[in-house]
């Protein structure tokens, strides 16, 4: 009898080891199912906001389009707007025209400069050569009057 006391036991004490690590091990799968639950939860409830601001948006178009009056409202505005912006880009193109005029007027300005300076450069090259050549000449009379 004793030995089969000891032997349930033993079994009993083996059987509560093993629920006991079975408990351990049911308690992280808990707490692994809970943080799962969590965020799901919470991406969940994060896509139903998005899910009602959409809804709140829709609506408040329903509702403007029910009221003919905020639609038309709505359209004048736009086309005020639009309006707006194709004057400043017709006053944009003529700044830039007039922009591209100066550029181009100065280009040609500094071309006509340069031109100049050449024909400039070159008459004062030709000046100094005639020079020279005018002083090696009288050079060469001085030296044969010399001689």
């Amino acid at each position: 009898k004793i030995r089969n006391l000891k032997g349930v036991i033993e079994n009993v004490e083996s059987s509560k080891e093993q629920l006991a690590d079975d408990i351990a091990a049911m308690k992280e799968k808990i707490k692994a199912i809970h943080e799962e639950c969590t965020n799901t939860k919470q991406e969940l409830e994060s896509q139903i906001s998005s899910k009602r601001r959409q809804i709140q948006l829709l609506e408040s178009k329903i509702s403007s389009l029910d009221n003919p009056e905020d639609a038309d409202s709505t359209i004048q505005k736009y086309n005020r707007r639009y309006e707006e912006l194709l004057e400043l880009q017709k006053k944009n193109r003529e700044e830039m025209r007039a922009n591209m005029k100066a550029v181009n007027d100065e280009i040609r300005n500094a071309m006509e400069l340069v031109k100049k300076y050449e024909e400039y450069k070159k008459k004062t090259v030709e000046e100094v050569k005639e020079y020279l050549e005018r002083k090696e000449e009288e050079i060469q009379n001085l030296r044969l009057l010399d001689s």
